[in-house]
């Protein structure tokens, strides 16, 4: 699951969601190879988590029509760090901004 969460007053991120209110953006599954990260969507995981409606439709209430993502990855000790190289849509890819630090 992908989750949006405002930290800050609404209308200014996160979909104009109250702040602590949080959304549920993607759900499915994560793939691993090698060398690539998959992001695959499933309808009946949406569905069940944001209580939206199949089959996969742009009506109100239904669940959207997401594809299939990838994004090449690469981990130096306890920092990861995402590459888009194509596999993911320009403006959509919010992981490849800056390395990821695992912190638990």
């Amino acid at each position: 699951m992908v989750g949006c969460q405002a930290v800050a007053d609404t209308a200014v991120d996160c979909g104009n969601q109250p702040a602590g209110t949080t959304i549920v953006v993607e759900a499915g599954y994560v793939r691993v190879d090698a060398q690539t990260v998959y992001l695959v969507p499933d309808p009946q995981v949406a569905a069940r988590l944001q209580g939206c409606l199949l089959p996969v439709s742009t009506a109100v209430y239904h669940c959207q029509y997401w594809p299939a993502n990838s994004l090449d990855w690469s981990l130096d000790g306890s920092t990861l760090t995402f590459t888009n190289r194509g596999g993911m849509p320009r403006g959509t890819d919010n992981a490849s901004i800056k390395p990821w630090t695992k912190i638990g």
